[in-house]
């Protein structure tokens, strides 16, 4: 049965091991042989890292709430402007990225030019704005979502740091650290980009500074500033116990030999080429201003007409037009090394270049001092047009007589009087008030004032010239605006007439010019003085986008090799404890790897482990990298050497459709064989058959299966002792696995590290992974792990099924992002588990969240029987005369059916065997350090889930008594008091001592806020974080990783013969419950007085906790391991949308939704429909007794065995688990 599951998917695990020995040598088994060399090693590293001088922790908070508060001021404006598409324009290089991210097609890959695209405009046939406003608005989404997550617990943090008692505690450190560090990457995603000009508003000079201030004020912003804000935090967010790179190791030592300084002649020369040193030198030592103030007194027209001139300061003097955003920092950094200048000093320089100013919003701060020749020639003459056109029709303030003598200097005639600017200026004015008209959302309540102004300024234009179809155009805008019609014709026409517009500046004083064309032919065209100057432009342009597209690409070139920094090879000794044995990379020379390799031979006594492989999409790099050009020089060109010819330029602008091709196919496999680069790396060794490979997909499929071998030598101790000596360092891999005195593999992926060298071909190690370090945290003593310096090896791991079927990592994206692929995907997959389950004795596991305990579990057979006889155990630590010898002890305490999956965890006993503890019999002492001392106290894990249901309580009643919750801190009441009156309003946790573990001060606090957010002006945003569940978050830590192994325990128990049935999640408010009392909650539709907040709040009582159990679990049931086999329950998928947007509820009425073996249940009335006679009339008391009105069933008495063992149900959360079992049961039933 379990061979139908059988995993068929490559599977990617990252496997992180300390790099750090214990201090502690008792409590260290392991890497006695060669400890000396580790130390030596760790001496080494140690000083290569940094260690910044920790932020004590009143310093790290205020440094979080400037950075919160900045973040919010940038989070709220960026809303209010993402999508002006009319404004923003993105590089392409950068808007190549944004296709990968919002997943869309970006057309051709490898372009020459380095130009702005405007989001209004159209690529490729498609609005640029089509994908990337939505993708904005996700991120701002999430941006939202994060902010109050660490709103709450920085609020959190600063509260316990000003009371300082117990009463107030911290929220987890690792999570507040991942929430900063979630929330700085969304922000940074918009944030960099706007610092570094890849996000751009070119045409801000041509607005005026009245409504749209807050436009020309947010693309005038210097965002460096809070970039540099948000690295600071990450910074010191590391420094306190967070993780820094600190190198890139691979074990293949073919990437190690690669040499990239072939392309520094090549980037010499385009920095020489565009005079970038000289421009340099010339500014690093001034500020921001003066660099400002050195572009601005730059006489534009002759440094623009000085073909000596460096082309970036002849681009600055027509036009702003930054450094590229994906060579700017390179730049900085290779020019500075060399000539001994400070990076920073460079890179200031280089944002400089290209720094938009606006007039309009300059003119309006400082009119006096105002002077149109501080800017490009472009962004003057932009600004100077626009504003005397708008003056024809409207008021508008601005320099009047400077703009027209900047406009007739240009022209040489007095433009404001010329036909053709008056005909430009009426058709301004039609566009700008068309534009009213179209905004129906918010349209004007003089509509006819609008409209009048457009017929009139029709009716009264004068054409300079002859123009075809006008009034067909004015026709078409007619009669939509007044009747309308025709709203196709109304755009098309309004789009030819600003296609006219835009000629306009062309036409005063032009010239018939005639020239030949690139074939010959004689061309006409207009001239003037005006085109003259763009013209010139876009040679200038052409030029630079060229020559930093080519700095973009040598860079890109050299980075993909340099951004390996060590090569390394395993080393095993007797003990079979292994190392990590890494030489630093100087690129310009090779002989680092060389000194390793040479060492080795094959009779010493250490085995050392490389790794040779090759991947799909490495063979991807190798076929387009290549370069044809003459003289050229290429990393990748020994893997071009087939005489077999392919097409280079289909390659860049036609792959997918030109891989399909079979001289692409056949060049390949050639260049796999026969070329100079298959056989320097003998290829030949990994064993291919192409004789089968029809298609590109084909020779993917062939080289992922195939292309990786775990090569072993031996190493002798002299030899690693000369290597360490010489600067090598010497890293063990360890865990606690390894270091225990049993040395037994417990953790899987300790399991998984041992395949990887027993020979497995399934389970590989990919030969690059990362070596990161963790300062220590200030006040940690020093035997702790996190009070002293410790180096992790993040070691990735894929398993690669052997079989001929298997799905590599690339199908299963392009699999994930088919709707319809995915679709067909999960029918299949479920059709294959019913037919292995079918004629089996399975059985059905329901789970379902509870209103008393976070999830109820019950398992019935396939008839639908209870099943149990669960043996729970307890456990009690041993304490022995040698510590080393104390233990926890487990015993069995009972037996339970139905469990509550919050209190219980499994655990291994000392003899190995896992069973199910529940922790809430685990008693603990007052004081650990009393030896003598009998354990009394109920344990934190159960005390943590009290408090859970008691906040979560008091929130809901703040959500639907609001007075009420206040009046229970009116007059100061004591302790004592403060408690009885909690204790009237809120329901009992109902186990063990009534209102036992109350959290008080937390309750008072919680009451203390809301009266404050009251007093100041009831602000919903603030209220939200005191009545919404993430208050408690803090109190579910550990909680679902400890149902997620109750779950796996109980599926293996039944040797996954199993169905797993859960509450359909996808039904966001039909028919929801809440999660605090269990009654069905009413939908805004159906009852008007229903708040929708509070209807969300109520029913997510309880459900983010399960919703994350229920992506955990699914992702869990992906990869169960079993020995050496990977089982897989469920259908591959990547995100919640993948399973979530196939179950999604359609019209008609469902049983269940299956998903692999998890069915997805309607959970309605499962909690009210009664256990015997199966109607809907049960209601619960106040004791959460079940009663059914029909049958007079009750779930206290002392039932004697019933039919289908319902004796086992004994209160709500019983009977919701059963239920939601039973309707898989029979919906299984009625299937087959």
């Amino acid at each position: 049965m379990l061979h139908a599951f059988t995993n068929q998917y490559q599977l990617s695990k990252t496997l992180r091991f300390g790099a750090t020995l214990k201090e502690d040598e008792k409590k260290c088994k392991s890497h006695e042989e060669l400890k000396g060399f580790v130390d030596i090693s760790y001496e080494n590293m140690k000083s290569s890292a940094t260690i910044a001088e920790s932020l004590n922790e009143n310093e790290l908070v205020k440094k979080c709430e400037r950075c919160y508060s900045e973040i919010v001021k940038f989070h709220n404006a960026w809303e209010k402007i993402y999508y002006r598409t009319d404004q923003i324009a993105v590089y392409k290089d950068f808007y190549r990225q944004l296709s990968r991210k919002a997943r869309f097609d970006a057309g051709k890959q490898n372009s020459q030019l380095i130009t702005l695209a405007s989001l209004c405009g159209m690529y490729q046939g498609a609005k640029l704005s089509r994908y990337i406003t939505n993708y904005w608005k996700d991120n701002i989404t999430r941006q939202k979502s994060f902010l109050k997550d660490f709103s709450q617990q920085l609020h959190q943090y600063t509260r316990a740091l000003e009371k300082s008692d117990k009463a107030h505690t911290k929220p987890n450190l690792i999570n507040f650290n991942k929430t900063f560090m979630v929330l700085a990457n969304l922000v940074n995603e918009i944030v960099i980009p706007l610092s570094n000009g890849a996000i751009s508003f070119p045409n801000i000079s041509k607005l005026e500074d009245g409504e749209e201030s807050h436009l020309i004020e947010f693309a005038l912003n210097d965002y460096s500033q809070l970039s540099e804000l948000i690295g600071e935090l990450k910074d010191a967010i590391a420094t306190n116990g967070g993780y820094t790179p600190f190198a890139k190791v691979t074990l293949n030592h073919y990437t190690a030999e690669q040499k990239p300084h072939v392309f520094k002649n090549d980037i010499d020369a385009k920095i020489r080429e565009l005079k970038l040193i000289g421009l340099v030198e010339t500014l690093k030592g001034k500020s921001s201003e003066q660099i400002e103030e050195y572009f601005s007194n730059l006489d534009k027209f002759s440094t623009y007409n000085d073909r000596n001139q460096s082309v970036i300061v002849r681009t600055q003097c027509f036009k702003y037009k930054p450094i590229p955003f994906l060579v700017k920092h390179q730049l900085a950094k290779y020019i500075s090394e060399p000539n001994g200048w400070d990076e920073d000093a460079v890179a200031k320089v280089l944002d400089a270049v290209g720094a938009i100013r606006s007039p309009a919003h300059d003119y309006a701060n400082n009119q006096e001092g105002f002077d149109l020749n501080h800017y490009p020639i472009k962004v003057a003459f932009d600004y100077a047009w626009e504003q005397l056109a708008n003056s024809l029709y409207t008021t508008v303030t601005f320099p009047q007589e400077m703009c027209e003598k900047y406009l007739n200097s240009i022209y040489g005639c007095e433009v404001s009087k010329e036909p053709v600017f008056k005909f430009y200026a009426d058709l301004l004015y039609i566009r700008k008030n068309l534009a009213v008209l179209e905004h129906k959302n918010n349209l004007p309540s003089n509509q006819e004032e609008f409209i009048c102004k457009i017929n009139n300024t029709f009716e009264n234009i004068v054409l300079p010239y002859k123009i075809s179809q006008f009034e067909t155009y004015k026709k078409d805008i007619l009669a939509w605006i007044n009747d309308g019609h025709d709203h196709k014709k109304y755009t098309d026409a309004k789009q030819q007439l600003g296609f006219i517009r835009g000629g306009l500046k062309g036409r005063i004083k032009a010239e018939e010019v005639s020239q030949k064309d690139k074939y010959g032919k004689i061309k006409s065209y207009y001239e003037n003085p005006y085109t003259k100057l763009t013209n010139e432009f876009k040679q200038i342009s052409s030029t630079y986008g060229k020559t930093f597209a080519e700095l973009r690409d040598k860079f890109k070139e050299k980075n993909e090799i340099t951004k390996i920094t060590h090569f390394g090879i395993i080393i095993e000794d007797k003990n079979r404890d292994r190392y990590l044995l890494a030489s630093e990379l100087k690129h310009e020379q090779i002989n680092h790897v060389s000194t390793i390799l040479n060492k080795l031979d094959k009779s010493s006594e250490f085995i050392t482990y490389q790794v040779k492989s090759l991947t799909s999409k490495t063979l991807i790099k190798l076929i387009k990298n290549h370069t044809t050009k003459k003289g050229a020089i290429s990393p990748y060109a020994d893997f071009h050497t087939s005489k077999t010819g392919f097409n280079k330029n289909e390659i860049e602008k036609n792959w997918d459709n030109y891989k399909r091709e079979q001289v692409l196919v056949e060049y390949v496999k050639d260049c796999l064989t026969d070329s100079t680069m298959a056989k320097n790396q003998n290829w030949a060794e990994f064993g291919w058959n192409f004789e089968k490979c029809n298609s590109y997909e084909d020779i993917e499929h062939e080289i992922d299966q195939k292309s990786y071998l775990l090569q072993s030598d031996t190493i002798s101790k002299q030899s690693i002792a000369s290597l360490v000596e010489g600067g090598c360092l010497l890293l063990p891999i360890i865990n606690q696995d390894i270091t225990s005195k049993e040395r037994k593999d417990k953790n899987q992926f300790s399991k998984d590290w041992n395949h990887i060298f027993e020979g497995s071909k399934e389970f590989r190690l990919h030969p690059e992974f990362a070596v990161s370090y963790r300062t220590p945290i200030e006040g940690y003593p020093v035997q702790k792990r996190y009070g002293r310096l410790q180096f992790v090896c993040a070691f990735n791991a894929h398993i690669v099924p052997q079989n001929g079927e298997f799905i590599n990592l690339k199908k299963q994206i392009e699999n994930f992002n088919d709707e319809d692929v995915q679709k067909r995907n999960v029918t299949e997959f479920n059709k294959k588990v019913n037919h292995a389950l079918s004629d089996k004795e399975y059985v059905v596991i329901g789970i379902d969240r509870g209103l008393k305990q976070l999830a109820t579990l019950c398992v019935l057979d396939k008839r639908g029987k209870i099943l149990g006889d669960f043996e729970i155990y307890k456990k009690e630590f041993v304490r022995a005369e040698k510590r080393s010898e104390s233990h926890w002890e487990h015993t069995q305490a009972e037996t339970r059916h139905i469990l509550d999956l919050s209190n219980l965890r499994v655990e291994t006993t000392i003899e190995g065997k896992k069973v199910l503890v529940d922790q809430s019999l685990t008693l603990v002492k007052k004081n650990r350090d009393t030896p003598d001392e009998e354990a009394t106290e109920e344990n934190k894990q159960k005390i943590k889930l009290k408090q859970l249901s008691y906040i979560r309580k008091l929130q809901h009643k703040m959500q639907t008594n609001e007075q009420d919750v206040l009046d229970l801190i009116n007059n100061e009441p004591s302790d004592e008091e403060f408690k009885k009156r909690i204790e009237g309003l809120i329901s009992s946790f109902g186990e063990g001592q009534k209102y036992a573990d109350l959290p008080i001060n937390t309750m008072r606090e919680m009451i203390s806020d809301l009266q404050g957010v009251i007093a100041r002006g009831n602000n919903q945003t603030e209220k939200n974080k005191i009545i919404e569940l993430d208050a408690a978050d803090n109190l579910k830590q550990g909680i679902v990783a400890n149902m997620i192994g109750i779950v796996n325990y109980i599926f293996a128990k039944y040797s996954y013969k199993a169905y797993i049935s859960l509450e359909d999640l996808s039904r966001a408010y039909g028919g929801a419950k809440s999660g605090y009392d269990g009654r069905y909650l009413p939908s805004t539709s159906q009852d008007e007085d229903v708040d929708f907040k509070e209807q969300q709040n109520q029913m997510l009582a309880g459900l983010g906790t399960y919703q994350f159990f229920e992506m955990q679990l699914l992702k869990k049931l992906q990869k169960i391991q079993s020995d050496n086999t990977v089982l897989r329950f469920v259908p591959a998928f990547r995100s919640a949308d993948n399973y979530r947007n196939i179950l999604r509820l359609e019209e008609t009425k469902y049983k269940s939704k299956p998903f692999g073996v998890v069915h997805f249940i309607d959970p309605k009335f499962t909690s009210k429909k009664c256990p015997v006679c199966s109607k809907t009339n049960v209601y619960r008391d106040k004791d959460d007794i079940l009663v059914c009105k029909e049958c007079g069933f009750r779930s206290d008495s002392q039932l004697k065995e019933r039919e289908n063992n319902i004796h086992y149900i004994h209160n709500g959360d019983d009977n919701g688990a059963y239920h939601i079992a039973l309707k898989s049961v029979e919906n299984l039933i009625q299937m087959k």
